[in-house]
Order: structure tokens, then sequence, then C-alpha cells
């Protein structure tokens, strides 16, 4: 059997301000994800009125 490392390295030396950039990008993502699920869940709704 293979023999796995089970130490686990934590590198708790992270710039601050790096943490504030990727916490303002995720929550862009999200914003976007959630506007897009929206509109995407509206078009359908608007497409099941006007077409049947």
């Amino acid at each position: 059997m293979a023999q796995h490392g089970t130490h686990v390295t934590t590198d708790t030396s992270v710039d601050p301000a790096f943490l504030k950039d990727r916490e303002a990008m995720l929550g862009g993502f999200i914003t976007f994800t959630t506007w897009s699920v929206v509109g995407i869940i509206a078009l359908l709704v608007l497409m099941a009125i006007f077409l049947v």
C-alpha cells in the first residue's frame, strides 16, 4: 500500500489587502451569478406566459 503523508501546512501570513480584494471579487461574482439566474428564470416565465 502507498503511504500518504498527513502533514498539513498552513500559511497564516496572508496580506489583509489581498483578502479584501478577493472578498470583493467573490462578492461581485455572487451578485452577477444571482442576477443572471434571476434573469433567466424571469425570461423562462415570460416565455411560458406568452408562448403558450
